[in-house]
């Protein structure tokens, strides 16, 4: 019996510590699920057409809610007073041998009238857009005013983590996940009048409108200018 009550004296301390390391394993905090979330902002282009004359005036809308919903409809998000990152670039195609991104900037060729947030032009080529928010939504208004005959392609994107930009590499406050934002894409007039074959035509890139796994997603609006 002594022998017995030794052994315990010494075992206990071990089965102790034992317990202690199985539940470090098995009875602590179980990571969270990982999403990464894409979103989705519509853009509207007003008149939605291919030709226009030098002197009309192209609009460009962009309103949506601070509530978006990721791109499954899973899962939504408060955006409050948030940078977005977006910018826009305004091209002319003018060189087959080159892809749309390669072509000439064409601010130059517009007079731009913003009336509600609107483009802040960088470069000949580039803006940033500025969104106004109300606490309920964001949006933009703003005015191209068309001065030159030419084909031109604007194309709507993010300024991302994958450019070195990291105030989008955030977590996301949604319960039960660790969630962060992938990309936020723009969508051109619903992807309906986007006139892709301009791009097709004018440069090396092609688009192919009958690709439906990428048909949620178009960022781009192209057209012409011609004197009247």
């Amino acid at each position: 019996m002594v022998i017995n009550k030794k052994i315990n004296i010494y075992l206990t301390p071990f089965l102790g510590w034992g317990l202690v390391l199985l539940c470090g394993f098995s009875c602590g905090p179980t990571e969270l699920p990982r999403l990464n979330l894409e979103f989705e902002i519509p853009v509207s282009t007003i008149p939605a057409k291919e030709i226009y004359f030098v002197g009309d005036t192209l609009s460009i809308k962009i309103l949506f809610s601070k509530e978006l919903k990721d791109m499954t409809s899973e899962y939504s998000y408060s955006f409050e007073n948030f940078d977005f990152r977006g910018a826009v670039r305004v091209v002319e195609l003018v060189d087959k041998t080159k892809d749309q991104a390669s072509q000439p900037g064409a601010f130059g060729s517009i007079e731009l009238k913003n009336e509600i947030g609107g483009f802040e032009i960088v470069s000949d080529s580039g803006a940033e857009l500025n969104f106004h928010y109300d606490r309920e939504s964001y949006i933009l208004m703003t005015k191209l005013i068309l001065k030159k005959q030419g084909i031109y392609s604007i194309i709507f994107f993010t300024r991302n983590s994958s450019l070195g930009v990291t105030s989008l590499n955030r977590t996301l406050e949604i319960p039960g996940y660790i969630a962060n934002i992938k990309n936020i894409y723009y969508k051109v007039n619903e992807g309906i009048v986007t006139n892709n074959h301009l791009i097709n035509e004018n440069t090396i890139n092609y688009f192919d409108e009958n690709d439906v796994a990428n048909n949620w997603y178009k960022p781009f609006f192209s057209f012409k200018v011609v004197e009247k």
